[in-house]
């Protein structure tokens, strides 16, 4: 119990201090540059183009667990089953994206990120593939699940391979009796805290990404890290990892003897992990095998991630030379078949006597010269057929013409006839009224209207009336006006 409760006071206190030393990073920053913001970030509406290619394998979406994850899917279906486990803070490492991370669902409280629930994620993976067991392969926070799988669920496993990672047993012996160990895990406590490893991460557009995660040149694979975790709160659920596991009082776990495949390999380089925890698990598992590497599990994701690159092209071209193969094999079966064909009226023309093919080929002959003969006639009746149509169509055009210029109306003529008719009445009228108005002025008793027939002529208001005279400006078609100077 007093053990229990010194640790306690150390964690909580280095939780503190490297808290304290957080804020006084925040506060250099301000009183260095006051108007600056340091956690502006850039914004990054569209995914980088390597988190859509389909050269790593078909995207999908699973419910395990309760939760949807993510994952990716390459390969031959019908072979063993290979799941790859992803650390901090990678996402998808090949296979999937574990709860909290990338394109998976994110449970909003601390304690759905607790070891077992994430086991058990693992688990239903498996099982809802259509498999019951897989192989294994993970690396950090993937290893220390993939350790616990192997734990509580080995018939799930055909075999295990843990890169850059350890047991949580083994990792927490080691907290406590290797002082190298305790230095390098600072981070582990320093997440404990609310909020503050959000602030720190996120400064300066997450240039962390830039200094710890090696990438090639003009990768890129940083972009993918800044994309994800530059979502609103998209942080929060990875570090929750560390804030829902941290235990204070492990018990020491009983060595497993199944015999299971399991294959440890850590960089001898590496800035998280110390050496003495290779030697703690091999005390935890009977069948397992540890290596130190020279190189660091980073270097070696990227130079795996090269490598399968490289093997993807190599197979792309494999499948063109493939397609290239099999239409060259179609040809030579169609050139085998044409040949066989070939061979087999030469086998008939040569056991069937000479003189019944040249009758069998005059006799074709001869059919073939009447078919010709019937086409050169049906054509020649064709060619008749059309010139009598064409005489038919211009007797008709004829005819028609000259019955519509036989029948049409001379509506000149009748026009002026009918105005001739209608001046011819009109003058019959007024030599008729010419008359009667001389008559009138001959007799005693109309003296006042011959003086009024006086006026008239001395002003020229009675020219209309007088006796019809030729008018030689004014000439109509109409008769002349005659019948009054016989009346008078």
């Amino acid at each position: 119990m007093p053990e229990t409760i010194s640790r306690i006071v150390i964690i909580n206190a280095l939780t503190l201090y490297y808290s304290i030393l957080t804020l006084g990073y925040f506060a250099v920053k301000y009183i260095r540059n006051p108007f600056s913001d340091p956690w502006a970030q850039k914004l990054r509406l569209e995914p980088p183009a390597c988190l859509t290619d389909l050269k790593y394998g078909n995207h999908k979406y699973i419910k395990v667990n309760n939760v949807k994850l993510h994952y990716l899917e390459s390969g031959d279906p019908s072979k063993p089953l290979m799941i790859f486990l992803h650390g901090f803070p990678e996402f998808w490492c090949i296979a999937v994206d574990m709860r909290g991370y990338g394109d998976s669902e994110r449970p909003d409280d601390v304690s759905a990120y607790h070891f077992d629930l994430l086991v058990e994620d693992v688990r239903d993976l498996i099982r809802q593939l259509g498999r019951e067991k897989c192989i294994l392969v993970a690396h950090d926070w993937g290893g220390l699940i993939a350790c616990r799988l192997r734990d509580v669920h080995s018939d799930a496993l055909d075999a295990l391979i843990v890169l850059g990672s350890t047991s949580r047993e083994a990792w927490w012996h080691a907290m406590w009796h290797d002082a190298v160990q305790k230095k390098m895990s600072w981070y582990v406590l320093f997440f404990r805290m609310p909020a503050l490893p959000e602030r720190f991460i996120l400064m300066d557009d997450m240039a962390i990404f830039d200094k710890t995660i090696p990438a090639e040149e003009g990768s890129q694979d940083i972009e993918c890290y800044k994309y994800w975790f530059g979502k609103p709160y998209a942080l929060t659920p990875p570090i929750n990892y560390y804030r829902a596991n941290f235990n204070t009082n492990l018990h020491v776990k009983p060595r497993c003897e199944r015999n299971i495949p399991m294959m440890v390999a850590n960089a001898a380089k590496d800035r998280y992990i110390a050496h003495s925890v290779l030697e703690r698990m091999k005390t935890e598992y009977a069948h397992i095998e540890t290596t130190l590497m020279s190189l660091t599990i980073q270097q070696i994701i990227l130079d795996a991630k090269r490598l399968a690159g490289r093997l993807k092209e190599r197979e792309t071209e494999s499948d063109a030379l493939l397609t290239e193969t099999q239409s060259a094999y179609r040809q030579i079966h169609t050139m085998k078949q044409y040949k066989e064909e070939v061979d087999t009226l030469n086998e008939a023309s040569r056991e069937r006597p000479r003189g019944a093919l040249i009758a069998s080929i005059e006799r074709e002959s001869r059919l073939m010269r009447d078919v010709q003969r019937e086409n050169g006639e049906l054509r020649a009746a064709l060619e008749d057929h059309r010139r009598a149509l064409e005489l038919i169509m211009s007797k008709y055009r004829q005819h028609t013409e000259k019955r519509v210029w036989e029948s049409r109306i001379d509506f000149t003529a009748a026009v002026n006839e009918k105005q001739q008719e209608l001046i011819r009445k009109q003058a019959e009228r007024i030599n008729e009224m010419t008359s009667i108005m001389y008559k009138a002025v001959n007799m005693e008793e109309n003296r006042g209207l011959r003086e009024m027939l006086d006026l008239s002529r001395r002003y020229g208001s009675d020219r209309a009336s007088a006796p019809p005279t030729e008018d030689k400006d004014v000439q109509t078609d109409g008769p002349p006006l005659t019948g009054a100077e016989d009346k008078l």
